[in-house]
């Protein structure tokens, strides 16, 4: 059976894998409250998964799909920002995330030491990462938008205790 902190350590790991690559540009967790008013431009973060398999006795594979949204308000005087924000974006997707014992606020046990626990490969299905261009979403917002996007899988073996 899989284990219930996977989805936790992962989530938590893939965060602060893109945090930490951002390079100044504001980091949003889908689903979190936040205020953009004042921000010319910002990721957005969302993770599917991960989805685990059990491929054979005690031998694991997750799956990951890792979206990052890509915002940025017009700016009259560079009309690269956002290319070079979609860069930024792209070379946070690296080959492998690593991913840790990470605990979150509120929720401790005695296995989230922030120890190692599995890499995440990307995956490179047909394109690797996929950039997608939408431009303008509605004309009387002055922003354009994109989404980068990777596909991660680890495989490892579990044996429940």
């Amino acid at each position: 059976m899989a284990d219930q902190r996977w989805d936790r350590w992962t989530f938590a790991s893939i965060s602060k894998h893109f945090d930490d690559r951002k390079q100044g540009i504001p980091l949003h967790i889908e689903g979190v409250e936040r205020d953009t008013k004042d921000d010319k431009s910002w990721f957005e973060l969302r993770v599917d998964g991960p989805d685990p398999d059990e491929m054979s006795k005690d031998y694991w594979r997750i799956f990951c799909e890792i979206n990052l949204l890509v915002s940025t308000k017009f700016n009259d005087t560079n009309f690269h920002t956002h290319h070079r924000n979609v860069g930024i974006a792209s070379a946070i997707f690296k080959k492998s995330i690593l991913t840790y014992k990470y605990a979150m606020d509120g929720v401790t046990d005695s296995e989230s030491d922030e120890s190692f626990w599995v890499c995440l490969k990307l995956i490179n299905k047909r394109d690797g990462v996929k950039v997608r261009h939408f431009g303008v979403i509605e004309q009387d917002i002055r922003m354009v938008q994109s989404t980068v996007e990777g596909h991660y899988e680890a495989k490892f073996d579990y044996k429940e205790t």
